[in-house]
């Protein structure tokens, strides 16, 4: 797992992380490194990402994305993926083109459309929601 929190927080960067600041992510790295055996021991998703937002949260440049993207690609290693569909940035923009009524925050699939949570898992309709805000500006 010590390599999955480097060649998240250091090497691997996904094209919406370039903006992030490397000396951040570095921070981070080692940050997460102190606490490699507390994040192993998370049994479900959401404990991964109170884990990796409570040790990161004050290192200026990295938000709720940053912590969303390191917990799930750790959430792969560990085989944990997120039962709830995580909004925050581009995919709480693009829930909102689905219904205004969505703030910051995890929900239940059946919160969205059956056409999404009949057949998505919760982290592909945050990807979707991150895509379909990204390609449109009008209802999905």
């Amino acid at each position: 797992m010590k390599e999955t929190i480097e060649c998240e927080t250091t090497i691997k960067i996904s094209s919406h992380q370039y903006r992030l600041d490397k000396d951040a992510m570095k921070k981070s790295n080692k940050k997460l490194q102190v606490h490699i055996e507390e994040i192993r021991n998370c049994k479900d998703f959401e404990c991964i990402y109170v884990l990796i937002s409570k040790y990161t949260e004050k290192i200026k440049g990295l938000g709720s994305l940053y912590y969303y993207d390191v917990s799930l690609r750790i959430g792969w290693y560990l085989n944990i993926l997120p039962d709830k569909v995580h909004l925050h940035a581009g995919a709480l923009e693009g829930a909102k083109m689905i219904d205004k009524k969505f703030k910051f925050g995890a929900y239940k699939k059946t919160d969205f459309p059956y056409e999404l949570y009949n057949k998505l898992k919760p982290y592909q309709i945050e990807a979707f929601l991150c895509l379909c805000m990204k390609h449109t500006k009008s209802k999905c």
